[in-house]
Parts: structure tokens; sequence; C-alpha cells
């Protein structure tokens, strides 16, 4: 067995083969699903005490949310809001900021556009204290093209990179 059939198994069986949610009991490994209380996303990952069983139809028709709410533990949530913050805290401050500024100072520019300039060149504080002096520098009208141009420059960068990879590999296979 894999591991994951192996972590399956052994959820089900802590959970008597039965639903948590709606109380089903089933040994038909079809019928059931080993889910996670709080998701990827939200920094939740195979601990046992974050997996659940589930029935398929409850697996289907209920939310992560209400999941969520119905099971997680305080221990769980503290440890997973943690890992949660120290994940995203600086990236949504960052992203933020900057949309809030913008949107002070009459600029306007999509939040999937600043999303996509802070995911490349906004990695840490010095990075941020470093944007905020350029943005002194550059002034606020004319920040969002120079980082529409930075991405721009960024993307052309590694597609170079890719071609070059590629013509190495192709060279090294020749």
């Amino acid at each position: 067995m894999s591991s994951y059939k192996d972590l399956q198994t052994k959820i089900f069986e802590r959970d008597n083969y039965t639903c948590r949610y709606c109380g089903k009991n089933s040994r038909e490994y079809r019928a059931l699903v080993m889910a996670h209380i709080r998701t990827a996303s939200m920094c939740g990952d195979d601990r046992e005490s974050n997996l659940i069983t589930l029935c398929r139809h409850c697996y289907n028709h209920i939310s992560n949310n209400e999941i969520r709410a119905k099971f997680e533990t305080k221990e769980n949530a503290d440890y997973f809001w943690g890992l949660y913050h120290e994940k995203v805290k600086g990236y949504c401050y960052y992203t933020n900021y900057i949309k809030k500024v913008f949107t002070e100072n009459g600029v306007l520019m999509t939040r999937p556009q600043i999303d996509k300039y802070v995911s490349i060149f906004v990695k840490n504080d010095d990075n941020f204290n470093a944007f905020k002096a350029e943005l002194q520098n550059t002034g606020y009208k004319n920040m969002p093209s120079k980082m529409r141009s930075d991405v721009r420059k960024y993307n052309h960068q590694v597609e170079n990179q890719s071609k070059e990879w590629l013509l190495w590999l192709w060279v090294y296979i020749h």
C-alpha cells in the first residue's frame, strides 16, 4: 500500500468507517472520502488531526468553511493560523499597502497587476522598503507603467533563459 492509502485507512479506522458529518457508516472505500478540515490554501496539511472521514455525499455538498467550523479544534486553528499568518502576512500587507497608496493618489491599477509585481519583486521587507523609496523617486503617476515594464522585462528574461536552456539541451542531446 502507498503511504496515502495507509493514511486513509488509518483515518477511516480512527473514525470507525463513519462519516463524521452525517453519521453514515460504510466499509466500502468508494463510499468514503478522507477530507481535510483545513485545506492546503489555508496552510492545512496531512496531519491526522487535520483529516476526517466523510461520505461522498457530504464531501460533495458541504463547503470547506462548514467543515472547518464544525470540526476544527482550537489547537489546530492556532497551529494553522500561525503557519498561514507567516506565509501571507508579508504578501498581503505589501499588496494592500500598494493598492491603498495608489487609490489614495488617484492611480488606477488592478489588484492582479499589483499581485503580479509583488509576487516577482517584493519578497521581503527590504524589497518592500526599496519599492517605497522607488515610489517616492518615480512618483505615484509614473509607477504603474514602471511596474508593468519591470514585469515585462522579467517575463522576457525568463523566456530567454528557457530558450537558452532548451538550446543547451538540444546541443547536449545531439
